[in-house]
């Protein structure tokens, strides 16, 4: 039996691999991307941190349909039929928002790691 973090991490894993089949520019940009998420999400809230991603699309959108996969996948805790902003501004509770936000930085955390170790990181080797 495979504990939550050893789900969260094998997920994260694929997506990273996933990435790693990109031109060194779309891995360069989702390397940058997934660090800088958590953050906005500590600053901006969950929905409107994932309202921005969708909306500029390319590699931001990508990120956000790993986390979004992530939600609707069978080992997440918070285990989503739709789409994550549709449920976190149509259905979800104070509570349930406090979850999936808790749960969004766990994976990110997983993906920043593998992003910062398989995906090229430009000239001068970090931001």
């Amino acid at each position: 039996m495979r504990s939550l973090e050893q789900e969260r991490a094998k997920f994260a894993w694929a997506c990273v691999s996933e990435m790693q089949r990109e031109d060194e520019e779309r891995q360069r940009e989702y390397r940058s991307y997934v660090r800088r998420l958590p953050s906005l999400i500590l600053t901006s809230g969950l929905p409107n941190a994932l309202a921005f991603y969708m909306a500029k699309k390319g590699v931001h959108e990508i990120v956000y349909q790993h986390l979004n996969d992530w939600f609707k996948s069978g080992e997440c805790p918070i285990a989503l039929e739709k789409d994550l902003l549709e449920w976190l501004v149509g259905e979800a509770s104070t509570l349930q928002a406090f979850r999936a936000t808790e749960e969004a930085l766990l994976l990110l955390g997983w993906l920043k790691r593998f992003a910062e170790s398989e995906l090229e990181a430009g000239e001068g080797g970090g931001e």
